[in-house]
Parts: structure tokens; sequence; C-alpha cells
């Protein structure tokens, strides 16, 4: 039985908010997103990248963890919004 996208992806978190005094309704903006296969749910699993940065990327149906986060985040946190930034403006 094949299985609709919805069953096979999920978000690990809820993904973060958008302020609308960084961009306006209907502007089109970038933002780096990561994911990872749990094997054990047998979904795809996804979340932005700067979440990832902080918390790792966790199974939101099994709890198992897919990813740890870097020791450090700061500096990568730092580039991936200059580039998420760099990537909203060519938009």
């Amino acid at each position: 039985m094949e299985q609709d996208a919805e069953a096979t992806a999920r978000w690990a978190l809820e993904p973060e908010r958008v302020d609308p005094d960084d961009f306006a309704p209907s502007a089109p903006f970038a933002k780096q997103i990561t994911w990872a296969s749990c094997d054990r749910c047998g979904i795809q699993v996804h979340t932005p990248v700067t979440q990832f940065l902080y918390a790792g990327l966790v199974c939101p149906g099994c709890g198992d963890t897919l990813l740890s986060p870097p020791d450090e985040p700061e500096d990568w946190v730092r580039r991936v919004m200059r580039e998420e930034d760099e990537f909203s403006e060519q938009l």
C-alpha cells in the first residue's frame, strides 16, 4: 500500500514563526531545512537548520535522536542566518 507524503514526512518541532517585521506578508524568504530518516518509524523528519543547531534532530514519533547538534552552535547559527538573509535578498 502506497503512503502519502504526509504519512512519510513530519516536522521534528513546530517550525519557528516568521516575524512580520522581518518580512512583509506574501514576501518570499529563504529558510534552510535539514532532514534525516527515522528507520524505526519509516518517516523523514524535517527541521529548520537553526533549530537543529541548538536541539539536534529528534523523531517526533519515537523520540530517537537522528542527528546530534554540534558542540558550539553559535558560529554555525550566525553563518546560516547570514546565508538565509542573502538568499532572501536574491529572491
